[in-house]
């Protein structure tokens, strides 16, 4: 039974192993394997078996993808995170958040009312709007915290 090296996937293609290397020189502006090993601090005939051997140290790449700010989705599966796509969807969630919250206070209202009178509910509502004004902003808060 083969040997297992650390890192080394027998079902992994040389075309893989090769486009991460391109891909991580594209990004680094470097021209050369040799310039790609130093930076890697391997030596050329170690990235050179990496290519041939279609396989490669991924904890150097995921060091060197970090200490040079590289998009690691890019670099590996050449997805570069769309932006515009997160932030729409980040939208998405918080106005989801804000629908829940808005409907759960809408509840525990509608539960006050029935268990305390008007005016009782009124005092309340007025207690909390000194804590935090409820038709304020977050740096209004902020000002007067």
């Amino acid at each position: 039974m083969a040997k297992r090296r650390l890192g080394y996937n027998p079902h992994e293609s040389k075309a893989t192993v090769n486009q991460i290397l391109d891909r991580l020189k594209f990004k680094l502006s470097i021209k050369t394997d040799r310039e790609l090993a130093g930076r890697l601090f391997i030596a050329p005939n170690t990235l050179s078996a990496w290519r041939d051997r279609r396989t490669m140290d991924y904890q150097k790449l995921f060091a060197i993808c970090e200490l040079n700010h590289l998009d690691l989705n890019y670099i590996v599966f050449e997805k570069e995170a769309n932006s515009i796509e997160s932030a729409e969807e980040i939208i998405e969630q918080a106005m989801d958040v804000i629908t829940r919250s808005k409907d759960k206070v809408a509840a525990v209202l509608h539960g006050l009312r029935s268990l305390i009178s008007e005016e009782d509910l009124d005092k309340v509502l007025a207690d909390l709007e000194k804590v935090t004004p409820i038709n304020s902003s977050p740096d209004d808060v902020k000002q007067a915290g």
